[in-house]
C-alpha cells in the first residue's frame, strides 16, 4: 500500500518516506511479491518472512482493490461466482510455494508436491528455505 503515498487505497501509507527504503535499495522485496531466492541464501542479508493465516489472507486479498480480483466480475456475475473463480484459480493459489520455488507469487501455474511433477513444487520450496 505504500508504493504511492498516501497509499492505495488512500490512507494505507502512514508516512510519506516509508517506501523510499525500497526505492533506495536498502530493502529488497518488500513489495510486488517477487521471490528473491538468492537473498535467502546470502548470509550477509537479513531476511524476514511473514506468513498470514490463509483464510483471512485470501479474504483480505479478494477484497483489496487492485490486482487481486476483477472489479467487473462482481457486477457481471455476482460476488459468489467471482469468489469461487478467485479461490479456484492457479493465479491466487499456493502463493508461498510459488515464491519459495522461485516463481512470481501470482504466476498462473499449478503447484504440486514433488519437483518431478512441476516447477513450483512444495519439495523445492522447502529446499529453498534457509533452515
Amino acid at each position: 500500500p505504500c508504493c504511492n503515498y498516501p497509499g492505495d487505497p488512500p490512507g494505507t501509507c502512514p508516512l510519506k518516506g516509508l517506501f523510499q527504503c525500497n526505492l533506495d535499495g536498502r530493502v529488497i522485496g518488500c513489495t510486488h511479491h517477487y521471490p528473491n531466492i538468492d537473498s535467502l541464501h546470502d548470509k550477509s542479508i537479513v531476511t524476514i518472512t511473514m506468513v498470514r493465516e490463509p483464510f483471512r489472507r485470501s479474504l483480505s486479498a479478494y477484497f483489496y482493490p487492485g490486482i487481486h480480483h476483477n472489479h467487473r466480475c462482481t457486477t457481471i456475475r455476482g460476488r459468489e461466482a467471482c469468489f469461487y473463480e478467485y479461490t479456484h484459480s492457479f493465479v491466487w493459489s499456493n502463493v508461498l510455494v510459488k515464491m519459495f520455488s522461485g516463481h512470481y507469487a501470482y504466476k498462473d501455474i499449478d503447484t504440486c508436491r514433488l519437483k518431478s511433477e512441476c516447477s513450483a513444487s512444495l519439495e523445492l520450496a522447502i529446499e529453498n528455505l534457509p533452515l
